[in-house]
């Protein structure tokens, strides 16, 4: 075999061909009629191997470093979603962010990893700035809020802290209400902040009660409303669409925290939909269980949807095939058109509409050889009630 360093390349125009290139004058060799870079491959087996013994003897410094390098990836949150669901394999946790504990970066806290508030999505290099002069220590509600605005963190950014949990060894309240107050807190003028911290304790530190008073019992010095009829309609106008969201997101207040978590981490901490569903699904099985269960075996799950798509198959059937993810593992669940159904056409009249990716689904099937499941229905679950965090501004 000759083998000779590519010293040169040569523009030949358009055609086609493969073109290796690599940044060394060392790397590049042409072997058989092929450009190899044996080196590179040698170099890539090396890492390899160094950083599969690292993952084994050291995996609390493995996984930190990994969750730090996902803020280079092209999409962070998943890589963040896919490295957060190996932890539960090594026994470590990843922490909540934390307004007191949290640094720029994940770290180590004991035996786990800290979530850093850097990676809550939607909170830029700026933001993380204006964090540092946000102050809350011995601080009560009315307090943080007025902090945040005077340390010019956006009042949806202060919502996104609120709905991950990073405040809640503060104050003691239901996310949702909280995010309510906040907003509601942003509608008003400094003078009727004023009033409301004058009002604060007698009131229980409740800004939607406190706030009825100021319109209604509660005097200026010289004896009038402190929130006249005509304030109060326009107030009561801007703050509809955020009461609502609060109306719908606490008729269910552990999977709005499971959603919101999902959403800004890529993961949830405080609750699994298993656990949320299993008290009302008695017969709900983990979907680790399918994998190395025989096959026929029938099993009912619930996770999240990802990987969507309708298409058709080699015999000319309708299908949906779903990728349903869950605390513990993932599985590819297929709804067939039927020989004496249409169990798409009924899927869509039951639900309204057909899957889609992110919905939160109960499926019901039998295991196939590769672990995958063949469904009788996709069961979608109400998950209108979560609205979108950009009508939080």
């Amino acid at each position: 075999m000759q083998v000779t360093r590519v010293k040169s390349f040569k523009k030949i125009g358009v055609q086609k061909t493969l073109d290796f290139e690599v940044n060394s004058k060392y790397h590049n060799f042409y072997a058989e009629g092929l450009v190899s870079s044996n080196s590179h491959a040698v170099s890539y087996g090396y890492v390899t191997a160094y950083t599969a013994y690292l993952k084994a003897k050291y995996p609390l410094h493995f996984f930190t470093a990994a969750l730090n390098n996902a803020q280079n990836e092209a999409e962070p949150i998943e890589e963040i979603k896919a490295i957060q669901s190996e932890l539960i394999h090594f026994g470590i946790k990843l922490l909540p962010p934390s307004l007191s504990k949290s640094n720029s970066k994940f770290t180590i806290e004991g035996s786990d990893i800290r979530f850093p508030l850097s990676n809550i999505k939607g909170i830029s290099d700026k933001t993380l700035s204006h964090l540092e002069n946000f102050k809350i220590e011995n601080a009560n509600k009315f307090q943080i809020f007025s902090s945040a605005k005077e340390a010019g963190v956006p009042i949806n950014v202060l919502c996104s802290l609120i709905l991950v949990g990073a405040m809640d060894e503060k104050i003691h309240s239901t996310r949702t209400r909280l995010v309510m107050e906040a907003c509601l807190w942003n509608l008003l003028t400094d003078n009727e902040k004023k009033y409301a911290f004058s009002f604060a304790e007698a009131y229980n530190f409740d800004l939607i009660t406190l706030f009825k008073a100021l319109h209604s019992t509660e005097k200026n010095i010289k004896g009038k409303q402190i929130i006249s009829d005509k304030r109060m309609e326009t107030i009561k106008k801007k703050f509809a669409p955020y009461n609502e969201i609060y109306r719908q997101n606490s008729k269910n207040e552990k999977l709005a925290c499971f959603y919101f978590e999902k959403e800004l981490l890529g993961y949830s901490y405080s609750h699994t939909l298993y656990d949320l569903y299993k008290e009302k699904c008695s017969d709900l099985n983990k979907i680790s269980e399918i994998k190395g269960a025989l096959p026929k075996e029938r099993f009912k799950i619930i996770g999240q949807v990802t990987e969507c798509k309708a298409s058709v198959s080699k015999n000319g059937n309708k299908y949906i095939q779903v990728r349903v993810n869950g605390h513990d593992g993932s599985v590819k669940c297929m709804l067939f058109q039927g020989k004496n159904a249409d169990r798409i056409e009924d899927h869509e009249e039951v639900n309204g509409r057909v899957v889609k990716d992110d919905d939160i689904v109960i499926c019901r099937g039998s295991k196939q050889d590769d672990d995958t499941l063949f469904v009788d229905n996709i069961s979608i679950q109400d998950t209108e009630v979560f609205l979108k965090i950009r009508k939080l501004k």
